[in-house]
């Protein structure tokens, strides 16, 4: 972290088992009450003739922006966090849940969903940027995927555009560069349509 972190408040319950080493983190609860946010979760940790394995799920029941990057180190997933940092500029987050699992055989994987609203972001370079953005992000094991319930591209070029249900997919994250798969439901005048075709980077 580039500066200190910490919850106002936090509880934890816990059992640790010797033979084979085993932590339980049966509960865990914090919150930081400046940006109204409350964490909770559990944890498992285990060690045998196998070697490690891990268990962790983490929820949150929502996360603003500001929390969001405050709480983000800067080392963690650092590309992914720089294109958040210049691409989106405001959005709520809600019914978060984060899972990471890790043993000899399936290594890591790890998992993150949630809801958004209220989202402002730029989705791909030279496209104009979702206001009013909702829908729900899902991470899987190396796929992605966004799915847009409301929000409307509004720019001089092509005025008012609702992208309502549209969906942005990535295989394989793994990838680079990753081939993705965006299906565009876009809703306006024909003038508009014809005009944003014709743009970059759909032209």
């Amino acid at each position: 972290f580039d500066e200190p972190k910490s919850l106002d408040a936090a509880n934890l319950e816990f059992r640790l088992l010797l033979d084979p080493f085993e932590v339980q983190l049966k509960h865990f609860y914090g919150v930081d009450k400046a940006r109204a946010l409350s964490v909770r979760g559990e944890a498992r940790f285990v060690t045998d003739d196998t070697g490690w394995s891990i268990a962790l799920q983490t929820m949150l029941d929502r996360l603003n922006y500001e929390g969001l990057m405050h709480y983000w180190p800067h080392e963690f997933k650092a590309s992914q966090r720089r294109w958040v940092a210049e691409n989106v500029k405001e959005a709520e987050l809600f019914d978060i849940v984060y899972d990471l699992r890790y043993d000899k055989e399936s290594a890591l994987i790890t998992s993150l969903s949630f809801a958004f609203k209220d989202a402002e972001f730029f989705p791909i370079k030279d496209f104009p940027s979702v206001q009013g953005g909702s829908g729900a992000f899902s991470s899987f094991n190396r796929r992605l995927a966004i799915s847009l319930h409301g929000g409307k591209m509004n720019t001089p070029q092509f005025g008012s555009i609702n992208i309502e249900g549209t969906e942005f997919v990535v295989a394989n994250t793994k990838l680079k560069p990753s081939p993705a798969t965006l299906n565009l439901k876009a809703r306006g005048s024909l003038q508009t349509m014809l005009a944003m075709v014709n743009h970059k980077p759909l032209s």
